[in-house]
């Protein structure tokens, strides 16, 4: 049924599903439904088939086209780190003198090397 509408699912890997379809021109690959969730069944890959026929697809609902902060990434980082609490605090040393004088406002997607030199 939903094949005929371009949906399609598939097992990429042992115990976790992939919905895959075409939206404005590109081929989009989805692995989590739209509350976050990674498929790890078929029901589930099936169940994100309907929804999208239902309701269609928003980059916005599947965490597409949201910009990733480099402040907001590296204090994330820096807060799951499991070393010590003394390298953790040289780590917020390090990036607040030398990272984010340069890429506190940036995109993580966007960095590049040439970025980095």
């Amino acid at each position: 049924m939903y094949k005929e509408k371009g949906i399609h699912c598939r097992q990429h890997r042992p115990g976790r599903w992939q919905v895959y379809f075409t939206h404005e021109g590109k081929q989009i690959h989805l692995q989590r439904d739209q509350e976050g969730h990674i498929l790890k069944s078929e029901r589930q890959a099936i169940h994100l088939m309907g929804y999208i026929d239902k309701n269609g697809y928003d980059p916005r609902v599947f965490g597409r086209g949201k910009e990733y902060n480099f402040s907001e990434a590296v204090k994330t980082w820096i807060d799951l780190s499991t070393c010590s609490e003394e390298w953790k605090k040289e780590r917020t040393r390090l990036v607040n003198r030398f990272m984010l004088p340069y890429f506190a406002k940036m995109n993580i997607k966007g960095i590049k090397t040439i970025h980095v030199d």
